[in-house]
C-alpha cells in the first residue's frame, strides 16, 4: 500500500511540474522597453517590460485614459530571443489590422497596417 500513494506521489509531483514547465514556456524570453517614434506624424509605440504596449500610430497627442497612457493598448510576447515579430493582442476594434515587427538590434519597429500606408512606417527608438 506504501509504495502505490509513493508512485502515486511521484507521478503527482511530475505532472505538476510538467504543467508548470509548460506555463512558463508561454512566457516572453525577451520583453522591450520604450518608445519609438515615427519621424513624419510624430506617432509613437511605447512597450513596458510588464509586457503591454500603447500606440498612437499618426497622433503625437493622443487622448490618455486615467493611467496617462494612450487610450490604445495591447499586450506583446516574442516565441524566442530571435523572434523579431512578436504576438500581439489588441482591443477587438483594432484586432488584425497591423502588425509590428523589429529591426534586428530593435531600436526600430515597423508597422504594417495598410489602412495607414501601403508599405510599413518605421518607428525610430526615442527612450528606453
Amino acid at each position: 500500500m506504501r509504495l502505490k500513494h509513493n508512485l502515486f506521489g511521484l507521478m503527482l509531483v511530475s505532472t505538476v511540474a510538467l504543467i508548470l514547465q509548460g506555463c512558463a514556456s508561454l512566457q516572453s524570453p525577451e520583453r522591450i522597453s520604450g518608445k519609438y517614434v515615427n519621424k513624419d506624424t510624430l506617432g509613437y509605440i511605447e512597450f513596458r517590460k510588464d509586457g503591454n504596449f500603447y500606440y498612437s500610430f499618426l497622433n503625437p497627442a493622443p487622448p490618455l485614459g486615467s493611467d496617462g497612457h494612450p487610450q490604445n493598448m495591447g499586450t506583446y510576447y516574442f516565441r524566442s530571443a530571435e523572434d523579431l515579430t512578436p504576438y500581439i493582442s489588441v482591443r477587438s476594434a483594432h484586432a488584425g489590422r497591423f502588425a509590428l515587427r523589429f529591426s534586428p538590434l530593435k531600436d526600430r519597429v515597423y508597422l504594417k497596417h495598410e489602412a495607414l500606408s501601403p508599405s510599413e512606417l518605421e518607428y525610430e527608438r526615442v527612450q528606453n
